[in-house]
């Protein structure tokens, strides 16, 4: 198993909870992000090393203290855009929470 790896993702372009405008420049960050993760490997070729093909994903938000204290919808929604472009299917990409009351609470739809 490999090593876990951390990635830190920087911009002076965005503070605090991200506006809907921002989206564009998270999915570039992000995209940055997987690039680094396997030393400059393509974005693509990343998310399909880890993520074969028809697998479900799920992605843990983090609500529960609420909208200013968790991960933002727009940052999830930006996560799930990159990995569609890169051949995911929407469908098996799956957004949860303990409930569905801490997602709401936290502004997700």
């Amino acid at each position: 198993m490999d090593k876990s790896r951390v990635i830190i993702l920087k911009s002076t372009k965005i503070e605090g909870t991200p506006p809907e405008s921002g989206a564009g420049h998270l999915m570039e960050l992000l995209r940055a992000g997987f690039d680094k993760l396997r030393n400059g490997t393509d974005c693509e070729a990343v998310i399909r090393s880890l993520f074969p093909d028809g697998k479900r994903i799920g992605i843990k938000p983090n609500c529960v203290a609420g909208r200013s204290m968790s991960s933002s919808p727009v940052l999830c929604g930006a996560l799930i855009n990159i990995l569609a472009e890169n051949n995911i299917e929407k469908d098996n990409i799956v957004v949860w929470e303990r409930s569905e009351r801490e997602l709401e609470r936290a502004g997700y739809p």
